[in-house]
């Protein structure tokens, strides 16, 4: 059963905005905000690939994560 496009990218912009390391004002995350421009370092973004996988029941492979520089990226 896929979810609402839509509804997954809030729930993931959500998540994104709890993390401790974020360095902006939450409601300026955006599908196009790169990771680096809210203060996220790569341990930060592994950290919230692992919630994702788990969130989402997906598996991401870590030859695409290393490809993510945008929140967007990793919703696609």
């Amino acid at each position: 059963v896929f979810a609402d496009p839509n509804e997954v990218a809030d729930r993931f912009i959500r998540f994104v905005a709890l993390h401790d390391n974020i360095t902006v004002n939450p409601s300026h995350i955006t599908m196009s905000t790169p990771y680096s421009q809210i203060g996220l370092n790569d341990l930060d973004t592994a950290e919230i690939l692992l919630w994702a996988e788990k969130e989402f029941d997906v598996w991401i492979p870590d030859e695409d994560c290393e490809k993510f520089i945008t929140v967007g990226d990793t919703v696609k």
